[in-house]
């Protein structure tokens, strides 16, 4: 395994990366990418670049269960997350038909066109609730739906893990930064996590350790539409110290998702 090399030339090894889709996407008005191409070609970037453990969950064009498969059959690398889908009638038959092999729930309010708010949804965030088991919430541009402040307001009713992608922010710097800012400045439940996919500005990082504290920063490629290997980039090349970083890139999760 080839490792990265962080600043005075010591290294780490067993990065945990909680954001990678597997599947198709189809939905050619909403998203029309796979720049990575197969999942296959993520285990060569993470072995090149020393992620030993990643989650998945499905793109909106695949199923649950077909993830399941996957990680079943890729278990030695692969965590699974369970995607929330608000038209899925059997989702709490499902949840206890996977509850073994779930380590977290994924929620996109922007495909879902549903806050995570949304009355319709708390059985299922009772359930995580009396589990522990962590939130993975899209934050986006769409603030009607995914805007952070949102689930924030969720985390004040729940004591789980809520973890908001993409630095809160989408993949805008600016509303990356607000959010960040808001965090800051505002008293946020303890059990609300920033994911740093999306994020290019090593600044922003380390703003985000100064607004939550370094407990509660989580990295995440958003493989395929982003390259594990830049996510990982932009917090090496911040002024964190190396222990700071060992918890971003590996021990925060680790802790969350119990694994």
């Amino acid at each position: 395994m080839k490792n990265i090399s962080l600043t005075n030339n010591s290294q780490i090894t067993d990065v945990i990366d909680i954001h990678t889709h597997y599947g198709p996407w189809k939905t050619s008005d909403i998203v029309k990418y796979q720049f990575q191409g197969p999942f296959q070609n993520y285990f060569n970037l993470a072995k090149e670049v020393g992620i030993k453990n990643t989650v998945i969950f499905k793109t909106v064009d695949c199923d649950n269960k077909s993830v399941l498969n996957y990680v079943n059959a890729n278990s030695n690398s692969l965590s699974f997350s369970y995607w929330v889908d608000v038209d899925n009638s059997k989702i709490q038959n499902e949840l206890e038909l996977y509850e073994s092999d779930i380590v977290a729930l994924k929620f996109h309010p922007t495909f879902e066109k549903t806050r995570v708010t949304d009355k319709k949804l708390i059985p299922i965030w009772n359930w995580a609730q009396d589990r522990n088991i962590p939130l993975l919430v899209h934050c986006g541009q769409w603030q009607e739906f995914s805007g952070y402040k949102i689930p924030i307001e969720l985390a004040k009713q729940f004591d789980f893990p809520i973890v908001l992608f993409h630095m809160a922010g989408g993949g805008n710097s600016a509303t990356q930064g607000e959010a960040i800012d808001y965090i800051h400045d505002n008293n946020i439940p303890k059990n609300i996590y920033i994911e740093t996919s999306s994020c290019f500005q090593p600044w922003l990082i380390e703003r985000a350790v100064e607004a939550l504290n370094d407990d509660h920063i989580v990295f995440g490629s958003d493989f395929p539409s982003q390259d594990p290997r830049m996510a990982l980039y932009c917090i090496l090349q911040s002024n964190l110290s190396n222990h700071i970083k060992t918890k971003i890139l590996r021990e925060n999760a680790k802790r969350i998702l119990k694994i």
